[in-house]
Order: structure tokens, then sequence, then C-alpha cells
């Protein structure tokens, strides 16, 4: 407030004391979508969609930002080889671990923390479950998605992107939609990486054509898809609940999960649930 005085002006005194200016992300400071649910986002989606927003390709994105961020040797170009090569050979075959729970999601995590400043990325793979949960065939090989799920997304004016849920190898169905999950595209029939140079959630990176589809398929009633739903439901579970749990389960209960399981989906028959979860009798008792 100036008060006049003698045809002057008398300004309240300045707080001269240096600003407090948080810290700036090198990238844009990305919200992940859906923690704490069965919803929860993927770290390979999370990536691609982070490259959208900066209107670059998921490639470009590496190429300039990531690799060189992860000082990974093998991430870096040669004499011999390009960065595109680098990554078409040494990274994108990879990149189903980026949603697991081994070193490559710890890294890849602490790498997209250190560039947007988000600390919670940890919860778009399953690193909380790493004591609980083997690494060994986690994760799926190839992309899968539900495409009346991504259908909703679009039509609800959201942002469009893929669950951590359907990147893991043992849930084959939807549990919203209660159908299958689809690996590959409707128009060019390829499957694709979980994440390559042109990925976009929710489109093909090989043609780009839109993967959702709003057509009702036919509920299936069989009991092997009972059975599927119920491992996504308990996927889900364990996704949701990630960010609260503060400690791992004991290893008792754990060990007692198993038997559990095979009393309520076979009846006690061990062998039968071996061949369910297509395991060696010997690994699943």
């Amino acid at each position: 407030m100036a008060l006049k005085a003698n045809n002057f002006y008398l300004y309240e005194a300045w707080d001269r004391a240096p600003v407090s200016i948080p810290p700036r992300s090198r990238l844009f400071h990305l919200e992940p979508i859906g923690i704490g649910t069965a919803h929860t986002e993927g770290c390979t989606s999370y990536i691609a969609r982070l490259a959208a927003e900066h209107h670059v390709s998921a490639g470009s994105l590496f190429t300039h930002e990531l690799a060189p961020a992860s000082k990974k040797s093998y991430l870096l170009p040669s004499n011999s080889k390009s960065i595109k090569s680098v990554l078409s050979t040494s990274f994108y075959p990879a990149t189903p671990s980026l949603n697991g729970l081994g070193s490559t999601a710890r890294d890849w995590v602490e790498i997209l923390g250190r560039l947007t400043l988000q600390r919670d990325l940890r919860f778009l793979t399953m690193l909380r479950w790493q004591n609980v949960l083997t690494d060994r065939s986690l994760s799926r090989s190839v992309r899968a998605w539900c495409p009346r799920c991504l259908q909703d997304q679009i039509r609800s004016g959201g942002p469009i992107y893929e669950h951590l849920l359907w990147a893991l190898s043992t849930v084959h169905v939807c549990p919203v939609h209660e159908t299958r999950l689809e690996d590959r595209c409707h128009c060019c029939e390829k499957q694709v990486r979980p994440l390559a140079d042109r990925s976009r959630p929710g489109y093909c990176s090989r043609c780009d054509s839109w993967l959702g589809n709003a057509s009702q398929k036919k509920k299936e009633t069989s009991v092997d898809l009972r059975y599927e739903l119920w491992i996504a439901n308990q996927m889900g579970k364990l996704i949701a609940a990630a960010p609260t749990v503060v400690t791992d389960p004991p290893k008792r209960r754990v060990s007692e999960f198993v038997p559990n399981c095979i009393n309520k989906i076979t009846n006690g028959n061990g062998n039968t649930f071996a061949q369910l979860v297509d395991v060696n009798f010997s690994c699943a008792t």
C-alpha cells in the first residue's frame, strides 16, 4: 500500500528475503494414473504417455533423455552402433521387465523419478512384492489390452493409458468386462512389444491403429474363465494394496497360500492345480 507525503509516495518495505523456488524437473511432472487401485498404470504405459505429453516418440524420448540419463554403457552409442540400433537390440527386448520386480524395473523407476520428480513411480511396477513373488515369467513379452477399457477411456475424455494388470503374464481376462484380453492388433494382426519406438497408449506401435473397441463380446461362463477372473481380481488386489502395505506378509502366510489355493480351486487336487497354473506339481506344492 502506498502513502503520499510531500509529493512523494512511501511504499511499505519489500521483503528482500530470497524466494524459495521448488526444484524443477527435467521432464514434465506427469502424474501416474490409478495408484492405489486395481487399474494402476503400468511403467511402460507411463513412459509412452510421457513421450506423448512432450510431443515426441517414445524412441526420441529414450534417445535424447532416458538413455543418456541412465548412464548405462549398453545403452550408449558406440562407433559401430547408433543409439537407435542399441535400443532395438539391447533395450526394447527387455522392456517387459520394466513392469516387473527385478533390477531393471528398479533402475528405470529411479531414472524416471529423477527426471520427473515423481516419487511414486515404483507403484507402476510389481516392485513392492519383490520379496513375495518371483520375477520369473511374471511379465508378458508382448503387449495386451482390453479393447473395451480403452474405448471407455476415450469416451470419458480422460487420459488414455494401459493397466499394469494387463502386463502380467498370469492375467488373461479383464475383470471389469469379463472378456479376454487381446494381444494382436485387429488391423495389422501383429503382436507388439510392451514398449517400442512408436509406442502410444491405446494405439498399435506398428500400424498406428486404435486398439479400442466398444463391441459387446459374449461373456464366457466356462470354469476356466471363472478361474482366470479370480486370478485377475487377486492380482488387481495386490496392485491396489501396494502403496498401503508397510511390511511384507510373514513367510508362513505365503507358504500357506498355495495349499489354500489348491483346496479352494481344485478341491485339494495338486496335480490339477499344477496343470492350471502351468507348473510342475513339485513347484506348486
